[in-house]
């Protein structure tokens, strides 16, 4: 697991580390890992954003945000606009 990022005041590696070696192989980490920066630097991703990082199909997109879910990392909140956000669980 890479050490030190930051979300807010909460250390996510530290936090979230034992969930992810839980939920994830290693080789799921390194797909996934894309989307964790990503989340490093803000609060919350949609779906369109999480397909443009990892350049994978819509369906593969739903996947790992399920295994971030699982992971209990990710929660989601759905806006006004249909448009569901995934959001880091605290």
């Amino acid at each position: 697991m890479r050490e030190g990022f930051e979300v807010g005041a909460k250390n996510f590696a530290q936090k979230n580390e034992r969930s992810l070696s839980e939920v994830l192989s290693s080789t799921d980490y390194v797909k996934l890992l894309p989307i964790i920066d990503y989340l490093e630097a803000n609060d919350s991703i949609t779906p369109k954003e999480a397909e443009a990082l990892v350049n994978k199909s819509s369906a593969t997109v739903r996947r790992y945000l399920g295994l971030l879910i699982s992971a209990k990392v990710l929660g989601s909140k759905r806006s006004t606009t249909n448009i569901t956000y995934y959001r880091i669980s605290h």
